[in-house]
């Protein structure tokens, strides 16, 4: 099975792979990106990043945001600003994989003060002020799924 995550935000906000791996460690995680991440790419990539040592890879999308293609709340809508792009990230129900998606985009979605959406974990946006947390606990509830590199990717 796989999973989404998305993260909204406006394209100005959007910052060097440097900054963005300065912002997974600010905020604890124990994560590095592989140097070749292209965080425009246009096209789905595969990311191999490594999660305390062990493989931890999902795919990677940079979008222009289309507002039709979504259905928000009136909540939801004042919550999202006006972003122009949005990042997805995909991966399978691995829990190393989720692990990698999960820093990655909540340390995104921190940078840009952008929004978070993780359809499979929580079908509310989350906020720029509490997606590390998020990420966190998820990771943290998932821990004992942690048994090597991920076998699903060869």
């Amino acid at each position: 099975m796989t999973m989404q995550t998305y993260v909204f935000f406006d394209t100005e906000n959007l910052p060097t792979l440097e900054e963005l791996q300065s912002a997974i460690i600010e905020n604890g995680f124990d994560y590095n990106l592989p140097e070749s991440m292209n965080l425009k790419a246009d096209s789905p990539v595969f990311i191999e990043g490594k999660f305390e040592g062990l493989e931890s890879c999902f795919d990677y999308l940079y979008d222009p945001y289309q507002e039709d293609d979504w259905e928000w709340s009136e909540e939801d809508t004042k919550l999202l600003k006006s972003p122009n792009v949005v990042a997805v990230f995909n991966t399978y129900s691995n829990a190393q994989e989720i692990a990698g998606m999960l820093v990655t985009s909540s340390a995104l979605t921190k940078i840009t003060n952008g929004v978070m959406l993780s359809d499979f974990f929580d079908d509310e946006l989350i906020p720029s002020s509490e997606c590390v947390d998020f990420a966190k606990d998820t990771i943290e509830d998932s821990r004992d799924q942690f048994s090597g590199p991920s076998k699903m990717r060869g």
